[in-house]
């Protein structure tokens, strides 16, 4: 038997869906190309010998969620507000106004140095009656209006604005970052943004907050936390996502001018005159995740894929009804994309071949990352944007390892892991205005899985025939060639 050639992982790899790192775009691992093992049969016979094969019998689907302790919830690069299709978040973040680290003193574009508590009171004191303090927080790129589909040039589309109210809440006790997603803290009746109103998700959100209650927090050097939730009468109450205080991936093409040197987050600014503030810095934050859509586990249901909290699905076809001795030409993983429920900004998805045993069908398996030690065998990737989609079908080649299967390798259960890479949001994002002219472009770089939360659901085997998951075979029976001559 030929050794199968593999390739040993341990646990980034497996943290970013098991998977390897991208290795082409889409135009050129969507197996349009033929596969080399076809080359040199005789170009003209084989064309009149090409057979065509489609296999819709999905038989095992086990979805893998892949948490990653190195890297828990609250070091997130973006904090979420909002709800869609089952999924919902509210914003926690605590303040220790007692550690004099998280106060920043700018006086225009500087940042004063040797700041102490005897100065921030002289300041207060100066400016009194400090009226203007705002719970800020930066709305990442993505999500303002006017954003074009990320690495894609050639579709770019205007982005409806966003309008959210916000409710402001001290939370009774801070809150333990490491036990989300969780449900919300319990947190004290009074809104400290009453008077916010209903604002624009274009870039800087301020959120004015009672001065009375902020001074005394500062005056006792309170350690609290607050929650950000989105109240029921909001306008949209679409998922947002927010810059965190993590958020060192992006930050230099996420800041607005008076953020510039602050750290990121939920940020408390005082301002005591015109270009003259005390910046307060949060000392943890993270998104609540207070409810997350079930995700399927059967055959029969649909095959669903979640970033940032990452559960990607394996999947096998009854590949025993393929003929034998044949050459695998082309092989595709044609997958067609439910659009009502599929949302988030464009990203890089990838299939990789892995024994079904790492996950049973029907059943989710909890995996950490650093635990495991498995074997992957990369096949193909794409980039794709699920919102701006004119072509709803999403097709993967793995045409090697189905030619593998017809020579009677591997010998184990094959499985393809559908999910992403360890770079799976790429690119930039294209701003346009309301006619869909180009403005500007802001590179993102290319982000983990874990950056941004999106979801892709495709149909399942209970759809429609036309929209069922399958493998689409082009293959040539090798009985019917010789020295690449048709006999």
């Amino acid at each position: 038997m030929i050794e199968r050639p593999s390739r040993r992982h341990r646990g980034p790899a497996l943290a970013t869906a098991l998977v390897l790192v991208a290795l082409a775009l889409l135009a050129s691992c969507t197996s349009d190309e033929s596969n080399p093992v076809g080359v040199g049969l005789g170009t003209a016979s084989l064309d009149t010998l090409l057979q065509e094969f489609e296999l819709d019998s999905l038989v095992h689907l086990g979805r893998l969620d892949i948490e990653n302790p190195v890297q828990p919830l609250d070091e997130a690069d973006v904090l979420y507000l909002g709800e869609r299709l089952g999924d919902a978040s509210s914003i926690l973040a605590n303040f220790d106004f007692g550690d004099i680290a998280t106060y920043q003193y700018t006086i225009g574009d500087s940042v004063v140095a040797d700041l102490d508590f005897a100065l921030v009171a002289e300041l207060l004191e100066a400016a009194a009656p400090v009226d203007e303090i705002d719970l800020l927080l930066q709305t990442a790129e993505w999500y303002k209006a006017g954003h074009g589909p990320m690495g894609d040039e050639e579709t770019q589309r205007p982005w409806p604005e966003i309008v959210k109210d916000f409710d402001v809440h001290r939370l009774t006790a801070p809150h333990d970052t490491l036990t989300y997603p969780g449900a919300e803290p319990a947190y004290e009746g009074a809104d400290l943004a009453s008077g916010a109103g209903d604002q624009p998700l274009d870039g800087l959100v301020e959120l004015r907050l009672t001065a009375e209650t902020v001074l005394g927090w500062v005056d006792a050097r309170e350690e609290l936390g607050v929650i950000i939730r989105e109240p029921a009468t909001s306008p949209d109450r679409e998922l947002a996502g927010f810059v965190s205080r993590e958020s060192a991936n992006i930050q230099d093409s996420l800041l607005e001018q008076n953020l510039q040197g602050t750290k990121l987050g939920p940020t408390i600014r005082i301002e005591l005159r015109s270009d003259e503030f005390l910046f307060v810095s949060p000392t943890a934050d993270v998104s609540t995740w207070h409810a997350l859509a079930d995700l399927p586990t059967g055959t029969d249901q649909d095959i669903v894929l979640r970033s940032h909290l990452i559960s990607s699905v394996l999947l096998r076809f009854d590949l025993e009804a393929l003929p034998e001795r044949v050459r695998i030409n082309r092989a595709n993983l044609v997958l067609h994309v439910d659009t009502a429920r599929t949302y988030g900004p464009s990203t890089r998805l990838e299939l990789s071949e892995l024994p079904t045993e790492l996950a049973p069908s029907g059943t989710r398996t909890r995996v950490i990352d650093d635990d495991v030690e498995i074997e992957s065998e990369f096949l193909s990737n794409g980039i794709l944007d699920p919102e701006h989609l004119t072509d709803h079908t999403v097709r993967l080649a793995l045409t090697t390892t189905v030619q593998r299967f017809i020579n009677g390798l591997p010998d184990y259960e094959v499985g393809y892991l559908l999910g992403y890479s360890d770079r799976s949001f790429p690119g930039t994002i294209t701003v346009v205005d309301q006619d869909g002219v180009a403005q500007n472009q802001v590179n993102t770089g290319s982000l983990s899985p874990r950056t941004f939360m999106q979801r892709w659901t495709f149909h399942g085997t209970d759809a429609p025939p036309e929209l069922r998951p399958r493998l689409e075979v082009l293959y040539t029976r090798i009985d019917e060639l010789t020295d690449g001559e048709a006999r």
